[in-house]
């Protein structure tokens, strides 16, 4: 089946596959069971996300939370997991981080920003990772509001070599980790959007034609 047909927006991306994962819903909803249901990319330098600024964006409803280290939304990080980078809400195990949502640079001293909003399973969520390369900066957005009032600092450029298949539902490296739940509208902008721009994204569907 065609990712297409489950609106994933994706720059300079073809060739997207489903890999087992069901639809739901009129608008093709992407269906993950939590334990062998996934979406695969194909490698791309717009998806290393080490070239500039980036937004990445996805609607999100949990069924379930796991019980290991992460639910993960997106994933694109390798070899020994020190490479790329993966988008995910945290599990039960980790007791400070617990159903939040996380963005980790898998590099060197494995940076990574945490939301203060803590997730609830049976609700929709729009998410969204704002990125400035020249700041080295990150923000989280949940429903279209800054989920704190400044950006975490510190988070190093993702490696430009990493060319792992990005993963949707699954993390790319640690392959016992799934998402159960739903996902649509994911984004993968190659901006920095505004914060208006985010918050008509919460609004509204992705369309393909946004800038960046």
């Amino acid at each position: 089946m065609i990712l297409s047909m489950v609106r994933l927006l994706v720059v300079g991306v073809a060739g997207a596959l489903l890999a087992g994962c069901g639809t739901t819903g009129p608008n093709r909803v992407m269906k993950f069971n939590g334990s062998d249901e996934y979406v695969r990319v194909k490698d791309a330098k717009a998806l290393r996300l080490a070239d500039g600024d980036f937004t990445l964006t996805a609607w999100i409803y949990i069924n379930k939370f796991s019980n290991e280290s992460n639910s993960p939304v997106m994933a694109k990080r390798g070899a020994e997991s020190r490479e790329g980078w993966t988008w995910y809400v945290a599990g039960d195990a980790w007791p400070t981080l617990a159903r939040k949502l996380i963005f980790h640079v898998s590099q060197g001293d494995n940076p990574f920003a945490v939301s203060n909003t803590t997730f609830d399973a049976g609700k929709w969520y729009h998410i969204a990772m704002v990125y400035s390369a020249a700041a080295q900066a990150g923000q989280f957005f949940i429903n279209g509001q800054a989920d704190s009032p400044t950006p975490t600092i510190g988070l190093t450029p993702p490696n430009p070599a990493t060319a792992v298949d990005l993963h949707i539902g699954r993390d790319s490296f640690y392959a016992r980790y799934f998402f159960d739940g739903m996902v649509d509208d994911v984004g993968v902008f190659n901006k920095a959007l505004t914060p208006v721009e985010v918050r008509s994204l919460a609004t509204r569907s992705l369309q393909g034609r946004e800038p960046g």
